[in-house]
């Protein structure tokens, strides 16, 4: 999961070019992102991660640790070098029934396995990958553990399940944090079965294109994808792009016919859109405003919604947390939790804004005081 992130650029200095299961979904995505993330580290970690990004490690981190608990008699291998795989060989010799992190590498294939247990009546492993989402993604998930399970094979184990542990967004936690209810654990072998053939031609093409000791020739794939989607190299692999791009209008990403011809025709500039490239309403006001350099306002829209608005009037801003592991009772994973407002008061046309603000700064429960605070005003 996310140790892989931080460790691996410093192994691979030491060792041959390995294919990590981090790398291998990384290359589905955008695999010109890959080939610099190893061979140019310096480009790759140039933009720094945002806090939104932070947030989603942390909480990844979060989640497993709690997900351990399921299976107590756990061992955690926290290396990750090669003292790390001949530990991991120890317990396996040893029959250690359940490892958390241990490493495997085989054919230049690399992975650490959240969860690998072994079940001794049936003389096999059980792979589970524990993931904080409250859902299962088809186009990743499968293909994650199927990465696992091929080189878990190539390791000389015999693995027959495959599991995947996520957090169960129905658990509504009351008193003590119930660890069985909060997750769901699926068997999701036969899926991962039914891809792991691709998955192996698809990682030897893998390991092939990052072994490449020149930059491949060519846009990277994110050229294709709206500007929210890009990958963290994207400057670099096509400098022809310029900072604001079509890529950068409105819900472009959603239009993938529309955007792939601009693109094919090496059409870059908004400025350069031909007109007859169709665009919605919300898309060409954004590319008019782009030319005609100003902005542009409907005062006749602006006044009919005014005129919809009845008196008081209230702006409120409010903030809200998101936590996976629900912190408090009558709560679910990933329930927004509010603990900060911000309100103004317009009571009439002629009357000035009354501004009323709250903050909860203590660990209790912020809901009942939040709400008892914006119910006075």
């Amino acid at each position: 999961m996310v140790t892989e992130l931080t460790w691996l650029n410093e192994t691979l200095k030491t060792m041959a070019i390995n294919l990590s299961k981090t790398d291998y979904i990384l290359y589905r995505e955008c695999p010109k992102n890959v080939w610099y993330k190893i061979h140019r580290p310096d480009i790759y970690s140039e933009s720094e991660l945002s806090e939104f990004e932070k947030s989603i490690m942390e909480t990844g981190n979060e989640v497993e640790l709690v997900a351990r608990k399921l299976f107590p008699s756990g061992i955690l291998i926290e290396r990750r070098d090669t003292k790390a795989q001949e530990t991991t060989q120890d317990y396996i010799a040893k029959k250690q029934e359940v490892l958390f992190q241990p490493i495997f590498v085989k054919d230049s294939h690399l992975a650490a396995i959240d969860i690998l247990k072994f079940e001794p009546e049936t003389k096999d492993y059980s792979v589970y990958e524990i993931k904080s989402t409250s859902s299962i993604d088809e186009k990743v998930h499968y293909h994650d553990l199927a990465f696992q399970i091929n080189l878990l094979r190539k390791c000389g184990l015999k693995i027959n399940k495959a599991y995947l542990i996520h957090l169960n967004s129905e658990y509504v936690r009351s008193g003590k944090l119930d660890i069985v209810q909060l997750f769901k654990i699926v068997d999701i072998s036969k899926k991962v079965e039914n891809v792991s053939e691709s998955v192996a031609t698809e990682t030897e093409e893998a390991l092939k294109y990052i072994s490449q000791d020149e930059e491949p020739s060519g846009f990277c794939c994110c050229v294709y994808k709206g500007r929210s989607r890009h990958c963290s190299t994207f400057q670099h692999a096509n400098p022809e792009v310029p900072d604001y791009s079509v890529h950068d209008i409105a819900r472009i990403g959603n239009s993938k016919a529309k955007l792939k011809e601009l693109i094919d025709n090496n059409i870059f500039h908004i400025d350069k859109i031909p007109a007859h490239i169709k665009l919605t309403d919300i898309q060409q006001s954004q590319v008019d405003t782009y030319i005609l350099n100003k902005v542009l306002v409907n005062k006749e829209k602006i006044k009919a919604e005014f005129d919809t608005l009845t008196f008081p009037l209230y702006f409120l801003d409010y903030e809200t947390f998101p936590a996976a592991i629900p912190r408090f009772d009558g709560f679910s994973p990933y329930h927004q939790i509010p603990f900060q407002y911000s309100v103004d008061v317009l009571k009439s046309p002629e009357s000035k804004p009354e501004h009323y603000e709250f903050l909860h700064v203590d660990s209790s429960d912020p809901s009942k005081s939040f709400a008892e605070s914006l119910q006075k005003h």
